[in-house]
């Protein structure tokens, strides 16, 4: 079993990006969105965003499911809140 202080070195790597937070930061405000709004809004290139949501999905931190030919990105509630306990129980310490 991970160390409190491992498992939140993964989540801080996933997070380690500018693009990757200001992507949490907008599945924080709306329940999901799908790929070619983050392109949108943040005038991206789809591989990018793509990448960027890749690396999100892979510390668990966002979830998504397929709508036809695109995919709609959620943040995963339990694993940010995880992540946010982590953070208070290491910073106490």
């Amino acid at each position: 079993m991970k160390k409190p202080s491992e498992k939140l070195a993964v989540f801080y790597k996933a997070l380690g990006h500018p693009a990757r937070l200001q992507i949490v930061q907008k599945l924080l405000v709306i329940d999901s969105c799908l790929c070619k709004d983050f392109v949108t809004e943040f005038k991206w290139a789809q591989p990018t965003v793509s990448e960027h949501l890749n690396k999100l999905k892979k510390a668990g931190l966002v979830s998504h499911t397929i709508k036809g030919v695109t995919s709609e990105y959620s943040l995963n509630k339990e694993k940010y809140r995880e992540f946010l306990v982590l953070q208070y129980q290491v910073s106490v310490k």
